[in-house]
């Protein structure tokens, strides 16, 4: 059967004519331009996000941007009026998350969940640039570096602590993503429709507290498809490529493991395979720094993989709830069948959509191949793009007049901007009170921002009652030790989202990785624990220095990791003469090794009947 070449493919309705790339440059001064605005805005007029007022501030700016944006378009959609309004967008997106967390420190999540795991990875890069696991820093990463590697370094250069630049780093990473998408976008779809696409993508997929799988979702479908799917204006070439594969690989490689048989069959079918094997060598190369440390402490030392599948759906399926977005990526479903074998980018996006969803079945019934929770969330990036291209080729089929089609994109927009708006904005704080009031009913991530206890124990005015008591530790330690780092076994991981010392043991499996070897250290603590003799606890312990444990009574310290059972220790194991012994707020316990070169501090100073 013959083949058609490159010249001779039919013209696809879809796709973007052959243009200037100056356009682009609008996409990227809009959004440069509105970040000074986006970060000093809130902070000038003061806007409170539980006010209901001036949350919607940022909502009724987006609105008249978006107004001003659709009367210039009415008669002709110019690359530069669309490029225009990307960069602007992203602006309003930076306006919104700096407006969400305007009164707190602390960024999306406060020191829970991924955010705490984040946070933790970018206090350790402020103090060091190799790449180092968050909490126990003497092995190496084994989770993506280069986003919290960023806000270590812009803490070490800026000298404000790392925790407090997690906020603003957000919203650059999300409000940056969405450009970013937006040019990979219009390299295969027209300007309009890359638009669409990317705006859509983020209001399906918006969360805060983890900005960066978020911006590794939205960049990594279009260039998978611009560099292995074959478009019609051309593959991708292979240096900018690998260079973006390798940094997708820093900053959230699961969405490229997520695509890869996708991408594998995308290969074997374009038989382009310089071109791939340029692509995948430069992104290894560009990854190398975070990839080879972590294989080589493989081969040395071995790992112990801890990812578990976590799911409380089996497929987290949208279509439980028919939202706008469900009934888009619905669509996407039903129509790349349709279009599959007539329209270039379908079968790519078929092939890609089932490479997620077959991830996460085999994660399912039990292949320990790691932490599959995004694989649902790539899925329905890619059904959305695919929802949006396939009704918009049916519109073209269809004869709809183009004014149906800009209407329908401005519709988009505004849908994304409100669904963002309302996922961004903090909800019901701690102790209710503000039910009138609030975007939202539901806590947030940006709820538990203002909810995080501050670093001395106390908190803010709308946060849960007072935390450990960071600040007291790290005195005491100071004191007992000197201001080199200890190895430390604590119950809370948030210390080590306020310091880079190396803990020894996380609490959570799902924040750790192969080198730190979590199973072969906890059999270690639980012996440990059965130890009673004094002298020889202290002897037995020496791999850590600062025991931070929870005080259950006067005579039981409990260490509690998540899913497995508790470890109790008792104050007579510090016996030995070798611990400076604390009781410190918050039933937190403290036992530090002495050293032999520090005098020991006064306890009353850290007791609880301090103020």
């Amino acid at each position: 059967m013959a083949t058609l070449t490159a010249a001779a493919r039919p013209a696809v309705p879809v796709a973007a004519p052959p243009r200037t790339r100056r356009p682009g440059l609008w996409a990227l001064g809009g959004w440069l331009g509105a970040l000074p605005i986006a970060f000093a805005l809130p902070c000038v007029a003061g806007l409170d996000p539980f006010d209901l007022r001036a949350a919607f501030v940022p909502l009724g700016i987006g609105i008249a941007l978006l107004a001003g944006v659709a009367a210039l378009c009415r008669r002709r959609a110019a690359p530069h009026l669309v490029c225009a309004a990307a960069g602007l967008y992203a602006g309003w997106v930076a306006l919104t998350l700096r407006t969400a967390l305007n009164g707190t420190p602390y960024g999306f999540g406060g020191l829970s969940g991924e955010a705490l795991r984040l946070t933790a990875m970018a206090t350790r890069f402020s103090a060091t640039a190799h790449s180092a696991d968050g909490i126990v820093g003497t092995v190496p990463s084994a989770y993506p570096p280069l986003y919290p590697w960023l806000v270590g370094r812009a803490s070490a250069v800026s000298g404000i602590s790392a925790w407090q630049l997690m906020g603003p780093a957000a919203a650059i990473a999300l409000s940056g993503a969405v450009v970013a998408a937006f040019l990979l976008w219009r390299r295969l779809v027209p300007d309009l429709m890359a638009l669409a696409i990317a705006v859509a993508a983020l209001a399906v997929d918006a969360r805060p507290e983890e900005a960066h799988a978020v911006a590794a979702l939205l960049v990594a479908v279009p260039w998978i498809l611009a560099t292995f799917a074959g478009p019609p204006r051309g593959r991708l070439h292979w240096l900018p490529a690998g260079l973006i594969g390798g940094l997708l690989v820093l900053t959230c490689q699961s969405c490229l493991m997520f695509g890869a048989p996708g991408i594998l069959v995308l290969i074997v079918r374009g038989r382009e395979w310089r071109h791939a094997a340029l692509t995948c060598a430069m992104a290894a190369v560009t990854a190398s720094w975070f990839l080879l440390p972590y294989l080589w402490w493989g081969v040395v030392h071995g790992l112990e993989l801890t990812g578990t599948f976590q799911s409380s759906r089996p497929l987290d399926s949208p279509f439980t709830e028919m939202t706008p977005a469900a009934v888009v990526e619905l669509a996407g479903l039903a129509l790349l069948l349709r279009y599959r074998g007539r329209e270039w980018w379908a079968t790519p996006l078929l092939l890609l959509a089932v490479s997620c969803y077959g991830y996460r079945l085999v994660a399912m019934i039990g292949f320990p191949i790691g932490e599959v929770q995004d694989a649902s969330r790539m899925a329905g990036s890619v059904l959305v793009a695919a929802g949006l291209l396939a009704m918009a080729r049916t519109a073209s089929a269809l004869r709809l007049p183009t004014g149906v089609g800009r209407s329908a994109a401005v519709a988009l927009v505004a849908w994304a901007a409100v669904t963002g708006w309302q996922a961004w904005m903090p909800g019901e704080p701690h102790g209710g009170g503000h039910s009138q009031r609030l975007v939202s009913q539901h806590h947030t991530a940006a709820t538990r921002a203002f909810a995080q206890p501050l670093a001395d124990g106390s908190h803010q005015d709308r946060a849960l009652p007072r935390g450990l008591p960071v600040t007291l530790i790290q005195h005491a330690v100071r004191v007992v030790r000197g201001p080199a780092a200890p190895s430390v076994l604590s119950y809370s991981e948030a210390l080590f989202a306020y310091l880079p010392w190396n803990g020894y043991l996380p609490t959570a499996t799902s924040r750790t990785g192969g080198p730190v070897h979590w199973f072969s250290r906890y059999r270690f603590l639980r012996r440990l624990s059965t130890v009673t003799d004094p002298a020889e606890f202290a002897r037995l312990s020496e791999p850590i220095d600062v025991f931070v444990l929870r005080r259950e009574s006067a005579q039981t310290w409990t260490w509690r990791p998540r899913n497995r059972p508790s470890l109790t220790f008792h104050p007579a194991q510090f016996a030995s003469g070798r611990f400076e012994i604390f009781q410190l707020p918050d039933a937190t316990a403290l036992a530090i090794r002495n050293s032999p070169v520090v005098a020991a501090p006064s306890a009353a100073y850290y007791s609880d009947d301090r103020e």
